[in-house]
């Protein structure tokens, strides 16, 4: 190959012409087609866990592991994985969304056609944050006055005896959790962990400008603190019970990232800064949401207008937004995601993506609501927070049986390697 070089006008060379260098010498590549041989990684000492990306559904892999020192290697330990079979997309139709916003909760039956939104709660005051229940069927708040909240979702409608023409209205009733005066901070925003009933709730210390992460249980009881040690408000915060952390995202240019706390570690009010892992070193970061079964964060690279599939670690991170026709994630304040499509909100619009199998692009679109500062988007259907299915069996079993009797003990089974602890606690719970 040889290198050129441009030239603008100097010293008789006239603009465009080029300056080439001589020839360089000859370079072989590599034949194509499949790897001659199985790919390898050399893993750390002291890191027990490796997570291989870009598998195929339905198929068989095989893992060899060896120690090696300066002396050479030692005889393999070796097992077959099996990988399962790709979730199939059963519903094409656009899923039901809940759309908040600074003073209205607004629910979306059906994007496809052009109908107004239902009100499912309209609020006097601004509303700070908002939580989805699916099982329960409950909205959580809260708001500038500072109290925590929770609505039930579906309510009975009441009969309108003033109107004769408008038979029933919507009677939303809002159940207070936690109460201001009870409380050393002031409620910003709250996500719910849906398998262990839990809400957390990022709030600012009152008196201190500092942040605080709070947890409670559904009906507000039992409150603690989970981690006191926040300079900074994170722009975004979620509960991932599945895998058993919780990430929030600071916007900041120097201390910016994603974070991402092992819910197992509670400090109570103990500072727990060595616990804090920041995933991603980010400045300009969106929301985000899960991809849970996968063990992936989708986050929103807000500075490359784009999403990426970050796993729980941070060690790989791809982007799955390449060819989008015209992308609308400059800015992401929500993030949600149904049948491999995002549905996003900018604060201003709601977005949601379409895509066509033929040019083998996404397409952003927006929806025409204007109901206010939009916050949260979450998606209406179970599959949005799904329950768990242990991956690996108990481990150590053992049984003495007598003549009419048998006792079995056991060991907890090995977790998925980024999984953190809480996720078999959950299931010794239930």
């Amino acid at each position: 190959f040889r290198i050129a070089i441009i030239h603008d006008s100097n010293e008789g060379l006239h603009y465009g012409d080029l300056a080439v260098s001589s020839e360089s010498v000859v370079i072989s590549t590599t034949a194509g087609g499949a790897p001659a041989s199985p790919p390898q990684n050399d893993i750390p000492p002291d890191k027990s866990d490796i997570v291989v990306g870009d598998l195929k559904a339905l198929n068989n892999y095989s893992v060899e592991l060896r120690m090696r020192n300066k002396n050479g290697s030692g005889p393999p330990a070796t097992t077959t994985v099996s990988t399962p079979a790709e979730r199939q997309i059963t519903n094409v139709t656009k899923p039901p969304l809940i759309l908040g916003t600074n003073s209205t909760i607004l629910e979306l039956n059906n994007l496809s056609l052009d109908e107004e939104p239902k009100v499912l709660y309209k609020s006097t005051i601004e509303l700070k944050g908002i939580g989805f229940h699916y099982n329960k069927k409950l909205l959580f708040i809260t708001d500038s006055d500072g109290y925590v909240s929770k609505i039930p979702l579906y309510q009975e409608s009441k009969p309108n005896y003033s109107n004769p023409y408008k038979k029933f209205i919507y009677s939303p009733k809002k159940i207070d959790i936690l109460e201001p005066q009870n409380l050393d901070f002031k409620p910003l925003d709250i996500t719910v962990d849906w398998l262990n009933d839990q809400l957390y709730i990022l709030g600012e210390i009152k008196f201190n400008t500092a942040y605080i992460i709070k947890r409670c249980n559904l009906d507000g009881s039992n409150l603690m603190v989970v981690y006191a040690g926040l300079s900074q408000k994170p722009s975004s915060i979620q509960i991932d019970p599945l895998n058993g952390y919780l990430f929030w995202v600071i916007q900041d240019y120097n201390n910016g990232g994603f974070f991402r706390l092992d819910i197992n570690d509670i400090s109570n009010g103990i500072p727990a800064d060595k616990k804090i892992k920041k995933v991603l070193n980010e400045t300009e970061l969106g929301a985000f949401t899960f991809e849970y079964h996968n063990f992936n964060v989708l986050v929103s690279y807000q500075r490359l207008n784009t999403i990426m599939s970050v796993t729980l670690d941070g060690n790989d991170i791809k982007n799955i937004r390449t060819t989008v026709a015209t992308s609308k994630l400059y800015k992401v304040v929500s993030l949600a995601m149904e049948n491999k499509l995002f549905y996003w909100t900018d604060g201003t619009d709601v977005y949601f993506e379409d895509y066509n199998e033929h040019s083998k692009s996404y397409y952003h679109n927006a929806l025409v609501i204007n109901y206010g500062y939009y916050k949260k988007v979450f998606i209406n259907s179970q599959s949005s927070q799904p329950w768990p299915t242990p991956i690996n069996p108990p481990t150590n079993v053992q049984a003495i049986f007598g003549i009419d009797i048998a006792k079995t003990r056991w060991q907890p089974p090995h977790l998925v390697g980024l999984q953190g602890i809480f996720f078999f606690i959950f299931f010794i719970k239930t």
